[in-house]
C-alpha cells in the first residue's frame, strides 16, 4: 500500500464570519425582538438555526426551542413580547 491508494483532504482551519444583530438593543418583556443572523464561510453554509429560551406553548414552558432555520446564509426571526 501506498500514498496514492490514499486521498488525503485537509481539514478546514478557517472558522466561519458570523454576524448577529437584534432590536431593539435594550429589549423588556413587553417588546417584540428580532434578530438577524448572517454567516460567510468559504465552503458555504448549510444552514442558520436561532434557538429561544422559555417559550411557553399552552401553559407549558420549554428550556430550549428551535424557532427558525434557514437554509440560506442569512436568517431573521422576530419573537414576542414573552
Amino acid at each position: 500500500m501506498t500514498d496514492a491508494d490514499f486521498r488525503f483532504t485537509p481539514l478546514e482551519t478557517n472558522l466561519p464570519t458570523v454576524n448577529v444583530q437584534y432590536t431593539p438593543s435594550r429589549p423588556s418583556a413587553n417588546d417584540v425582538v428580532t434578530v438577524g443572523v448572517s454567516a460567510f464561510d468559504d465552503s458555504g453554509i448549510a444552514s442558520i438555526k436561532i434557538y429561544e429560551w422559555g417559550i411557553t406553548v399552552d401553559g407549558i414552558s420549554t428550556l430550549v426551542q428551535l424557532v427558525r432555520k434557514c437554509s440560506t446564509s442569512t436568517c431573521i426571526y422576530s419573537g414576542g413580547p414573552i
